[in-house]
């Protein structure tokens, strides 16, 4: 990805949840979508919301700046 597509791709990142059985018990895990790739977050869904929040605003920040 070259830097304006991976600028798109994080201003359209979303949260991404699965539900799985582990060692703690069932539960949902959460994956940041960016793109085609999903990067795992973990249980925490609050965690999973507010770095979505940011990396969106970042991106969308980081474009009226250039």
């Amino acid at each position: 990805m070259n830097g304006v597509s991976m600028n798109d791709a994080l201003k359209k990142c979303e949260v991404v949840r699965e539900r799985r059985f582990t060692q703690a018990g069932p539960g949902d895990w959460y994956f940041l979508k960016v793109g085609s790739r999903l990067i795992s977050l973990g249980d925490d869904e609050q965690f999973a919301e507010s770095l979505c929040f940011a990396v969106r605003r970042n991106a969308e920040h980081f474009e009226q700046t250039r």
